[in-house]
C-alpha cells in the first residue's frame, strides 16, 4: 500500500505518493522538504511529474532530478488509465 504525504509551498501542494522504499513526486515546488522527507524516511525518489506545466508547479523539478535519479514523467505524453508502479503498487493516470 501507498502512502500520500502533502506538502504546502506558497499557494500550491506538492506530495509524494511512497511505499517501504521508493517514491514519486508530484509537482515538486517543496523540493527541499521533499528531499527531507525522502532522506528521513529512507526513500529512493523513482519519479518527478506533474499535474500540469503551470510556472508555479515545476519550480522544483530540476532540484529534485539534480539531487536524485529519479526519472522525469513528462504530465503531457502519459496516458489516461497509465500505470506508473512505485515499490510495485500501480498509480493510475487519470488525465483532466
Amino acid at each position: 500500500m501507498l502512502n500520500i504525504e502533502q506538502f504546502r509551498y506558497g499557494d500550491n501542494l506538492a506530495y509524494l505518493l511512497y511505499g517501504k522504499t521508493e517514491a514519486i513526486a508530484i509537482d515538486g515546488g517543496a523540493w527541499q522538504e521533499i528531499l527531507s522527507f525522502l532522506k528521513q524516511h529512507h526513500l529512493t525518489l523513482r519519479y518527478v511529474t506533474n499535474t500540469h506545466l503551470h510556472y508555479d508547479h515545476t519550480p522544483g523539478n530540476d532540484f529534485l532530478l539534480e539531487k536524485t535519479k529519479a526519472e522525469f514523467l513528462d504530465c503531457t505524453t502519459l496516458a489516461d488509465n497509465e500505470e506508473i508502479f512505485v515499490d510495485g503498487e500501480p498509480v493510475v493516470v487519470y488525465r483532466t
